[in-house]
């Protein structure tokens, strides 16, 4: 069958430091988002490692989540590719990482009381015509939930 191993790792800031601070799972949502518990990451990142077992079945090719991000310095990458380091708000729609395209579907933005963009909730797509190996998603102020692998 399929595996999938998860590691909780620190962020890499766009000045090119390593931070790490700590993941909670929440029972709580910080406005209207997710469905119940729900992941905050605050300075860490999931990277995620997906191993195949039995060599005539498919590997992970979609992989999808829910993200709320607040603010701050989001990475993500896929197949051990370029990291992305930046905010969430400037990320193109699409980006395309070893092999990986990497899509934002639905992005809300999230604005503050004066009408600013402060951050963004959506869906992150992952898929690949060839097994992805791994994906990294983390960030300084970052929610995830509905988490879907095939």
């Amino acid at each position: 069958g399929l595996g999938l191993n998860a590691r909780l790792k620190g962020i890499t800031t766009p000045q090119g430091s390593y931070i790490i601070g700590q993941s909670k799972v929440l029972n709580t949502q910080p406005s209207p988002f997710g469905t119940g518990q729900i992941l905050r990451m605050s300075n860490t990142l999931l990277y995620f490692k997906f191993k195949r077992g039995i060599k005539i079945r498919p590997g992970t090719r979609k992989a999808e989540f829910e993200y709320l991000d607040r603010g701050g310095t989001v990475n993500v990458s896929a197949n051990n590719g370029n990291l992305y380091v930046g905010n969430m708000l400037a990320m193109p729609a699409s980006i395309v990482v070893n092999g990986v395209t990497i899509t934002k579907i639905n992005p809300i933005p999230i604005l503050n009381a004066q009408g600013t963009k402060v951050g963004e909730k959506g869906t992150l797509n992952f898929k690949s015509p060839s097994d992805i190996t791994t994906i990294i998603i983390g960030g300084q102020e970052l929610y995830l939930d509905n988490f879907c692998f095939n």
